[in-house]
């Protein structure tokens, strides 16, 4: 057991020492859950914002959604000779969310939460991997 995690280190070593600017990074994805505003009395079951269900159980209307997309972490690997590069930023978003009460004549006969227009706060970095060029690049 010990003999193999040593072969294992040293090999790993090897690898490294090829390439020393190598980074030798892969990706980990974390996802992070929507948070949700205090909730308002509203008949509506169901809250769906892209494609993510909102709703956690409750019957109701969050005043607001945060919506954080999945994060990006460079880890490193040792003898992997990639390394991570930007891809494209994906935007963070807040939506307003309003319980609008449907009426026929005076008498309320729907509510709906409705969502407003989402409010950027931010980018988040998603990432690729590529393979590092011959001479560490």
């Amino acid at each position: 057991m010990i003999r193999s995690a040593l072969l294992s280190l040293a090999l790993a070593s090897f690898l490294s020492a090829q390439d020393p600017t190598c980074p030798h990074q892969v990706i980990q994805t974390v996802t992070v859950p929507a948070e949700t505003g205090p909730w308002v009395d509203c008949a509506t079951p169901t809250i769906i914002v892209n494609g993510v269900n909102i709703s956690q159980g409750q019957k109701g209307c969050p005043e607001w959604v945060l919506i954080v997309p999945p994060v990006d972490v460079p880890v490193v690997l040792p003898g992997s000779n990639t390394r991570t590069v930007l891809s494209r930023r994906d935007p963070i978003q807040k939506v307003p969310f309003v319980c609008k009460t449907r009426f026929f004549l005076f008498l309320p006969i729907f509510q709906s939460c409705d969502p407003g227009a989402p409010v950027v706060l931010g980018l988040v970095d998603r990432l690729r991997i590529v393979a590092c060029e011959a001479g560490g690049k």
